[in-house]
């Protein structure tokens, strides 16, 4: 018994290539399956976000000129500010203290006169102009 070799048994050649056959469609039907799968998964997600933008436009929109407005605002207040460091200089500065006192209050420097013109309705009319008076 021992000196006859002894043989495997292989399967004929057509069974073989079945069997390999089935198994590439099985692992194609894997891969369309998972590609199938994300793409439907990315669908979702892109759905999601598309629908969470439109959702915050107008909120967006409303923040937007909520910024213009402040903007708007920072100019007007940095205007100002400029003004009134403007006048401070002008309210510390003691060359112009006389002109000052001239205009916040109703005392006048005694070097100078007042004048008040009087509006007179026969000088409109006549035709020789009429000299106004200063009164001291």
């Amino acid at each position: 018994m021992n000196a006859l070799p002894q043989r495997e048994i292989l399967p004929p050649p057509s069974l073989k290539k079945h069997r390999q056959h089935r198994h590439r469609s099985r692992s194609h039907q894997a891969i369309a399956f998972e590609s199938g799968l994300k793409i439907l998964v990315h669908t979702t997600l892109s759905l999601a976000s598309v629908a969470a933008m439109v959702k915050l436009m107008p909120y967006q929109q409303v923040q937007m000129d909520k910024l213009r407005e402040i903007q708007l605002r920072v100019q007007e207040t940095e205007i100002r500010v400029s003004q009134l460091s403007n006048q401070f200089g002008r309210n510390f500065d003691p060359n112009q203290t006389k002109q000052l006192m001239q205009e916040q209050s109703y005392r006048v420097d005694p070097n100078q006169r007042r004048i008040i013109w009087v509006d007179n309705p026969a000088a409109k009319n006549s035709p020789i102009p009429i000299k106004q008076a200063a009164i001291p």
